[in-house]
């Protein structure tokens, strides 16, 4: 089977980038210290950021704001680290949760977490606040919609993408 999944495997990556809402599949956040935070199954947690050397493409933004606001943006992840991740009202089925975003939860998925701390904070991120996002994200703050932001700048990138 190896020889069919090196067939599929290209269909694979451009259904999930389309479905995820663009190119950009998972958001993190980074702490200080080497850590960063991120919401993935089951739950919200706080890793050593050499976890992103496991990743085939990555890219590092900046938002483009204060220090105090992105201390506020650390806090509000780091006061989230044991919450759950949500697989109801994950990016990836927009259509079927319209209205997938929110500040204050007991649940979130990774891009929503970070665009949640920053939003608590005084700074939207969200690239697409409207309803239509690239390509079909709805309400749902996905990655791509992060990096797709004015309020962010692409600072490097690495693997077989650049961006």
């Amino acid at each position: 089977m190896p020889e069919l999944s090196g067939v599929l495997g290209p269909f694979f990556e451009l259904f999930l980038h389309y479905m995820s809402g663009g190119y950009w599949h998972h958001t993190n956040i980074y702490v200080g210290d080497g850590k960063i935070i991120e919401s993935l199954p089951p739950k919200v947690r706080e890793v050593n950021y050499e976890i992103i050397h496991t990743a085939t493409d990555v890219a590092v933004y900046r938002v483009k704001t204060t220090d105090e606001i992105k201390r506020k943006a650390v806090k509000f992840c780091k006061d989230k680290v044991g919450t759950l991740f949500s697989f109801r009202y994950a990016y990836i089925f927009p259509i079927l949760y319209p209205s997938v975003s929110h500040v204050e939860g007991d649940r979130y998925y990774c891009s929503e977490l970070v665009w949640a701390a920053y939003k608590s904070a005084g700074i939207d991120i969200n690239g697409y606040p409207g309803f239509i996002s690239p390509p079909i994200s709805g309400y749902a703050v996905a990655p791509q919609s992060i990096a797709d932001s004015d309020n962010v700048e692409l600072i490097t990138s690495a693997g077989k993408r650049k961006v």
